[in-house]
């Protein structure tokens, strides 16, 4: 045999002792398996908790984290707009006719202990403290919607 020829079959022998075939595709590989901790809340009790139940006399949204806790929020509602423009307002939308929003929210108000300090048509104005807001009730019989400016 001449040299070149020598070195290639001896080269080849070397890479096919080397080189194992691949494994069978037709069987699945054997994998380890790795303990792992608790999850983080596996401690946790839900038992407690208290239960919401969605009624009709409910509020949609979430209020800016500055809204008065004490000034009443219509119900039922949703928040459709929220800012500040001179002071901070809430936007609320419900299906109630404006008379019976009035009537509902004037005696919420009331027992929440603000005050009316005056009223033009559908804009009035309310007082607790040092505080003020004005609320504007606008639509027709098919809903209503209601504006709080407060400070």
């Amino acid at each position: 045999m001449t040299r070149p020829r020598a070195a290639i079959a001896c080269g080849l022998t070397m890479l096919s002792v080397a080189c194992p075939a691949p494994p069978d595709s037709s069987e699945p590989a054997v994998l380890d398996t790795v303990e792992v901790g608790g999850a983080i809340d596996e401690e946790l009790d839900t038992t407690d908790d208290r239960v919401g139940y969605v009624s009709v006399e409910s509020f949609g949204g979430v209020l800016p984290v500055d809204y008065p806790p004490d000034l009443p929020v219509y119900t039922p509602s949703s928040l459709i707009d929220f800012g500040s423009e001179g002071g901070r307002y809430v936007e609320l939308t419900t299906p109630d006719p404006p008379d019976t929003v009035r009537e509902r929210l004037s005696h919420q108000l009331e027992a929440a202990g603000w005050r009316s300090s005056g009223s033009a048509g559908s804009r009035w104005t309310v007082s607790k403290e040092e505080r003020s807001a004005v609320i504007l009730i606008t639509g027709d019989s098919s809903g209503s919607e209601i504006r709080i400016d407060y400070r």
